[in-house]
This record gives C-alpha cells, structure tokens and sequence, in this order.
C-alpha cells in the first residue's frame, strides 16, 4: 500500500468509529424516550459505572506518575462518619 492509501484508510476506520457511534448514541436515546423507566434505571446505572471509571483513571494516572509508601507517622485508625475515614488522614510518601 501507498502512504496516501494507508491514511485514506486510517481516514475511513476514523470516519466509520465516529459514525458507528453516532449512531448507537442516537438509537439509545430515541428507544429510552420510548421507554422512560429504562431511562431511570440507566440513569442509575450510569452513574455507580461513572464513579468506579473516575476511580480507575485517576488511579492509572498517579500509578504512571508516582510510587508511594505509607509514612512512618501514619496511624492506622479507621473510623465511620458516613463512609469510611482514616482518623488521622493517609500520611503517604510519594516517589
């Protein structure tokens, strides 16, 4: 393949990945008008999936940047306010 072929390519898998999902995005929302407690529950859903994604990307991101041990002056006292703390706050290392 020529050079010019192989971007006309990579121009098409662009081009067809953005359409596809174009597509499914407006298929998704005309069939969860149709059906509005579909719509409740993916609204529920997607935001638990939504807080465990922010989760998994900030943590991809500090593993790349960072390594990090616990400090000696951490003290290990977990305590519940509404979800649980560390009392005395996560006294970490960071490399």
């Amino acid at each position: 393949m020529t050079t010019e072929e192989v971007i006309d390519e990579c121009k098409l898998f662009y081009f067809a990945g953005q359409e596809t999902t174009s597509v499914l995005l407006t298929w998704t929302m005309v069939v969860l008008s149709m059906h509005p407690m579909w719509q409740l529950q993916a609204r529920e859903e997607v935001l638990q999936n939504f807080a465990l994604i922010e989760a998994k990307m900030a943590l991809s991101i500090i593993l790349q940047h960072f390594s990090f041990e616990l400090s000696p002056s951490y003290t290990h006292a977990p305590y519940t306010l509404i979800t649980l703390q560390p009392q005395y706050g996560a006294h970490l290392i960071l490399h």
